[in-house]
């Protein structure tokens, strides 16, 4: 298992927003594969592709289960990324902004948009796979995916603009535009 360690914290990274969180999530993901271990089968796939699938179950369930506010660290009290010595500072802390800012969009859009587009686009899950994992068609992916990521420009343009919309909002815009 020591060899599955480095992927699976990459994967519990993804769902936290800090490498203590990480840390925690992976020792999370650990604990499930030692009760789920008995139930993988070699004719169901390879083991590293299984274990990734566990770890990014259990990354989307931790994500589920979080509180949907934002994360509030002033700049000087974030804590260091780990990331790769080769990497200026400059592209260190722009890539740190970027993530905090994909994070809080993700966080005003409606759930089932922001699932499908974080599994395609920050987990690069085939279409397939996201409507496999959802238990959706495959269509329906696709166009959770195209209004998320919609969703998450007018996000963006909100925020650039100095509005901060409420969780939701585009759905309710959508109800009264149907009545």
């Amino acid at each position: 298992m020591g060899r599955f360690r480095q992927p699976i914290w990459h994967i519990a990274y993804r769902f936290t927003a800090t490498p203590d969180d990480a840390d925690e999530l992976t020792q999370d993901i650990f604990m499930r594969l030692l009760t789920v271990l008995p139930a993988y089968r070699p004719s169901g796939g390879a083991l590293g592709a299984w274990i990734r699938r566990v770890a990014t179950n259990a990354g989307i369930d931790h994500y589920r289960k979080r509180a949907r506010t934002p994360l509030t660290i002033p700049e000087e009290d974030a804590p260091e990324t780990r990331v790769p010595v080769w990497w200026s500072p400059e592209s260190i802390a722009e890539r740190r902004e970027e993530a905090a800012l994909v994070r809080g969009l993700l966080d005003q859009i409606q759930p089932e948009l922001a699932e499908p587009v974080l599994l395609r686009d920050m987990m690069d899950f085939s279409y397939p796979e996201i409507a496999e994992r959802l238990g959706i068609p495959l269509g329906t992916v696709k166009s959770r995916i195209h209004r998320g990521r919609r969703a998450l420009v007018r996000a963006r343009r909100a925020v650039a603009a100095g509005k901060h919309p409420k969780p939701g909002r585009a759905a309710s815009r959508r109800r009264r535009a149907i009545r």
